[in-house]
């Protein structure tokens, strides 16, 4: 309930999580919104990497091999599983298929090899 609570403000909108437009003649993303407080589908993620790279961490890679919103999600809920806590509500997802489709990637199978020892 907290959180919820968090999430009202003076803004009348019908969405929990949502955002004014500093200009409101904007109409980027206009046709894919219920209403105009609304985030578009790629909101967060931009968001995400532009505070990422306002930080400066990881500005040693590329820009495309830095971390992304949906990769760190994932991995939380990896984490969370593999500490034997459901990741269903972190993930907030109504259909347990779609945690688990996060959760791909992030159980590596290692090949355990022999090895020997050479000196010359």
């Amino acid at each position: 309930m907290k959180v919820i609570n968090r999430c009202n403000d003076a803004i009348d909108s019908p969405f929990l999580v949502h955002r004014v437009l500093k200009r409101m003649s904007s109409k980027k993303g206009a046709k894919e919104k219920e209403h105009y407080t609304q985030l578009t589908s790629d909101y967060i993620s931009r968001a995400f990497s532009m505070l990422r790279d306002k930080t400066g961490l990881f500005s040693e890679l590329d820009p495309k091999n830095r971390p992304t919103f949906h990769e760190i999600r994932s991995l939380g809920i990896a984490l969370y599983k593999d500490a034997g806590i459901d990741p269903q509500a972190l993930a907030g997802h109504t259909n347990p298929k779609m945690t688990n489709e996060y959760q791909k990637g992030h159980n590596i199978k290692w090949t355990h090899a022999l090895a020997d020892l050479i000196i010359d």
